[in-house]
């Protein structure tokens, strides 16, 4: 009995991987350090290549948009070969999304009209095309901007896609975050502010 090879980074069963033009990814597998792995791309010879993978999984995108497949080989060390093949997608960026953690509810599971002053905060940025498909590897670097300062503080998140929202006054901001090699790609977010734990 052995395990069955999948990709866990990104995590692709039937779908296929979605990168934008000039972006890369680190692919891994459930297989890693446990068996040989290769890589290849398996478009044609005369077919100009949309992206290139090499021998530790690095998945590089081109500046060219189109679809391509790749192979991946798990040579295990009992004699079994395992292979799986995934679409890769490459397309350009269409719009952006923020998502917040932790979700916030009241005690009888309603939504908050504000954020609770005092709380720190998590928003993560998605990546779409046209479709509203999420990207698994893109080259943006993320900027963000505040209408005013003195109701949230603004800093980076443990990655480029996130960054952390401390409420420290009651009060409305702004909130604006865009990619800045992609021109018109921007998101706004009202930030309000209020006191919710209040005496009985």
């Amino acid at each position: 009995v052995f395990e069955k090879l999948l990709l866990v980074t990104p995590e692709v069963e039937a779908e296929q991987i979605l990168m934008s033009p000039n972006s890369f990814i680190k692919l891994k597998t459930n297989r890693d350090r446990v068996a040989s792995l290769s890589y290849r791309v398996l478009d044609g010879h005369d077919k100009v290549p949309i992206v290139k993978v090499d021998g530790r999984g690095f998945l590089h995108s081109g500046s060219l948009i189109g679809s391509s497949t790749i192979e991946v080989i798990s040579q295990e060390p009992f004699g079994i070969n395992q292979t799986i093949v995934v679409a890769v997608k490459v397309y350009p960026i269409s719009y952006l999304r923020i998502s917040m953690s932790p979700i916030l509810h009241t005690q009888s599971k309603e939504a908050l009209l504000a954020f609770p002053l005092g709380v720190t905060l998590t928003f993560t940025v998605h990546f779409h095309d046209n479709s509203g498909d999420t990207f698994h590897s893109h080259n943006c670097v993320l900027n963000f901007a505040t209408n005013r300062d003195d109701f949230v503080q603004v800093g980076k998140g443990a990655t480029n896609n996130t960054f952390v929202i401390r409420t420290v006054n009651v009060g409305l901001t702004l909130l604006k975050v865009w990619a800045a090699e992609h021109s018109g790609i921007a998101d706004y977010v009202p930030l309000p502010v209020q006191h919710t734990i209040f005496p009985e």
